[in-house]
């Protein structure tokens, strides 16, 4: 068993997820078909008693690191929970890759082109490949060929103005092209309906797809289509299950809008120099009421704001002041002068 690639893999998409998101030391859940699982950790063949016992030692092996981690299951789909300090240990500990920096800073800026891509990936390795994906989901797959930098294989999908990525291990991505379940796995032919195939493909790649997503508004109401949509499927594959996903990933959505939301209402505070800039950082406050020490915040930006405001009406007063007075020595002065003059 292969613990170091399962371990790896976990912290590699952890650290992606930080990347995109921003750091918190929060609880984090993976999810990944049997198939996957098996790859990952090199083995041809595990039944479902197999994989539950492979996956209690590899829990066994990481909790220094990870925690205790929580594994479930619902057919072939797993779930890995990893607890808050498993997210700490992998900002702390494990590096950041610039390379995957890049790459999600140029997807989520505008819709890259193909050539803007290459030349990233180029920038970092000379030997890169790159080819039309045999799969419907996704236009191209980039990756470097000698894995020195990583041995991901990240394809692309070009939509509506989009760019999109997904990456897979090597092992996983033969599985996607060739459309295979993965070697000692026999599935039974059902018939599909083709209808429900296209709309249960087209939601797994949008999901996937979301990852790459800036927290906002559009998004959470965007994962609110998506449970709308998965659920429409209940019974078909695993829909349920993705709807159940989505509504987790809705609810982590929502929290990373008001943990961005305070930030920014604090910032504003922090950095205040007029009433107005308290005014805006007490109503950035009010939305969040509720939240941590929103409230508190929110009263105390009043207070500053009144406090603020009649320091600037009396330093406009006496400015006021100080200018008539001295229009007034001008005008004693210019009688004086005159008077002598005359």
């Amino acid at each position: 068993m292969n613990y170091t690639a399962l371990e790896k893999v976990i912290c590699d998409t952890i650290k992606e997820e930080q990347i995109k998101l921003g750091y918190q030391k929060e609880t984090i859940r993976l999810y990944y078909p049997m198939s996957s699982l098996t790859h990952i950790l090199e083995e041809e063949e595990l039944d479902e008693t197999a994989m539950e016992k492979a996956l209690a030692e590899f829990t066994d092996q990481v909790k220094d690191r990870l925690g205790k981690l929580q594994i479930s299951h619902s057919e072939s789909r797993y779930c890995i929970l990893i607890p808050p300090e498993g997210t700490e240990y992998v900002h702390e500990h494990i590096k950041d890759n610039p390379f995957l920096i890049a790459l999600i800073e140029l997807v989520r800026s505008h819709h890259c082109s193909l050539e803007e891509l290459l030349t990233l990936f180029q920038s970092y390795s000379k030997q890169v490949t790159c080819e039309e994906s045999k799969s419907d989901e996704f236009d191209y797959v980039i990756y470097f060929d000698d894995g020195k930098q990583d041995d991901y294989r990240y394809c692309f999908k070009f939509d509506l103005g989009h760019t999109v990525y997904h990456r897979f291990s090597k092992k996983d991505f033969e599985q996607l092209e060739l459309g295979t379940e993965s070697e000692g796995e026999t599935v039974e032919e059902e018939p599909v309906d083709e209808n429900k195939e296209q709309l249960y493909q087209r939601l797994l790649t949008l999901k996937g797809a979301m990852k790459c997503m800036t927290t906002c508004d559009e998004k959470s109401a965007m994962y609110k289509k998506l449970i709308k949509q998965f659920d429409s499927l209940a019974g078909y594959k695993t829909a349920g299950e993705c709807a159940e996903e989505c509504r987790l990933l809705l609810k982590q959505t929502k929290k990373d809008i008001k943990k961005k939301a305070y930030k920014a209402a604090l910032r504003k505070k922090n950095e205040a120099r007029t009433p107005e800039d308290y005014k805006i950082a007490a109503e950035g406050f009010r939305k969040l009421s509720g939240y941590k020490d929103s409230d508190d915040l929110a009263a105390e930006c009043d207070i500053l704001y009144k406090r603020t405001e009649k320091k600037l009406i009396i330093r406009r007063l006496l400015n006021f002041g100080l200018t008539v007075l001295g229009i007034a020595v001008i005008i004693v002065l210019g009688v004086v002068y005159l008077n002598s003059v005359l």
